[in-house]
């Protein structure tokens, strides 16, 4: 296949996120969704009455319709509705206990960046992150969402108005790499052409098991658009600005999920996901408590890499070395390993609270959710010296 004829032919319409231009029709129907409103009821008011849901309904629509009368372009919705409203208002305040962020002196303002992190939370990473943009005075970033997600045109229509694009997936071979070489040409024309700053994963689904590595494909999709152009693998991380940045959660509130799918994997061979299981996990997410957070930047990565292998080293490199890690991890690294060498890094009251998670789970679950938590220790001893 000749990738630079193909580049030629690529366009961006299916994958970008809505232009200023759509945002009220697109305000309209989010506004008429039945679905929209009776989901954030459900998820926030589980326990309603029957007799009030009309009432609550109605007074869900009435906000909605307030807070979108100030949204004029895709960049309002994100900033008013996604960070001021919902992520400040709602889940900040409600479910975290204190967020924290460092590396800040990295970054410059008036250049855009390629923020890669590691991948725990679907829709908290790249939120929070923005979260912690809006912090340090930055603008927000264009976000990478799988097409997976996008259940239905209500979830679209949030997603793609939140200046997210799409990233296709489980796609014939041939189709893939048409898909990567167009998600590859939209990334750095976002970066190059529109001085906007980027949000993608270091792989292509969340860590389930607390280990934290860079996929090489994700990278050679990145440096894909070069390849095409016969650019060498060199000129990549100079073209990109790209910045590690290492997301830690003290309680991963999807976690018994996690650990529930990976028992099933261990014996029965496969996880059947179910057709809203991405849906319950991302309002598991937002709402389940996380105690603290931290968002660690790291400095752009500078220097000459010759493939996608040494590149991936350096990613992972710049994430474990700056993650941080909380007496949970400290607590179950020694309860997996039978030691003590962590002992003074956690008390009994840490440990009541993280056994609180481990309620009627049976034994061979409970051992794999306390091995989530002991796998940041054990990833970023191979890294560091001592942590």
């Amino acid at each position: 296949m000749d990738l630079e004829k193909l580049l030629d032919t690529i366009d961006f319409e299916d994958i970008r996120p809505y232009r200023d231009d759509e945002v009220e029709e697109v305000l309209s129907r989010l506004g008429k969704s039945e679905w929209l409103v009776s989901g954030i009821r459900t998820a926030f008011l589980p326990n309603l009455p029957k007799f009030a849901k009309p009432l609550v309904d109605f007074a869900l629509r009435s906000y909605m319709r307030r807070k979108f009368r100030s949204v004029k372009s895709v960049f309002d919705f994100q900033r008013k509705v996604s960070v001021d409203t919902f992520l400040t208002k709602f889940v900040v305040k409600k479910s975290i206990s204190g967020i924290s962020y460092s590396g800040g002196e990295f970054l410059d303002k008036k250049l855009s960046y390629l923020f890669i992190t590691n991948h725990r939370d679907i829709v908290l990473d790249p939120a929070l992150l923005n979260y912690v943009l809006t912090r340090y005075g930055m603008p927000l970033t264009q976000i990478a969402f799988g097409d997976n997600l996008m259940i239905n045109q209500t979830v679209a229509d949030v997603i793609r108005i939140n200046r997210s694009f799409i990233v296709k997936r489980n796609l014939p071979i041939r189709e893939q790499l048409v898909a990567s070489l167009q998600l590859s040409a939209y990334i750095r024309h976002v970066l190059q052409d529109t001085d906007e700053s980027i949000w993608i994963a270091q792989g292509p689904g969340r860590s389930k098991d607390g280990k934290d590595h860079t996929n090489a494909a994700v990278v050679k999709m990145l440096q894909l658009v070069d390849r095409a152009r016969k650019i060498p693998f060199e000129e990549f991380t100079r073209s990109c600005r790209i910045v590690p940045v290492a997301i830690s959660y003290e309680y991963d509130p999807c976690d018994r999920m996690k650990a529930w799918e990976l028992y099933h994997k261990k014996v029965r061979g496969e996880h059947k996901k179910g057709k809203y299981e991405d849906l319950v996990s991302m309002m598991a997410g937002m709402k389940g408590f996380k105690g603290r957070v931290h968002y660690a930047f790291s400095k752009p990565i500078e220097g000459t890499f010759k493939n996608d292998r040494e590149l991936t080293e350096e990613i992972d490199r710049k994430i474990q070395s700056s993650y941080r890690l909380w007496a949970t991890n400290y607590l179950a690294y020694d309860m997996v390993k039978g030691s003590t060498l962590f002992s003074d890094r956690y008390d009994d009251h840490d440990r009541e609270q993280l056994m609180k998670r481990f309620k009627h789970l049976p034994d061979e679950v409970r051992e794999i959710l306390l091995e989530t938590y002991a796998n940041p220790v054990v990833t970023k001893m191979s890294y560091v010296e001592s942590i």
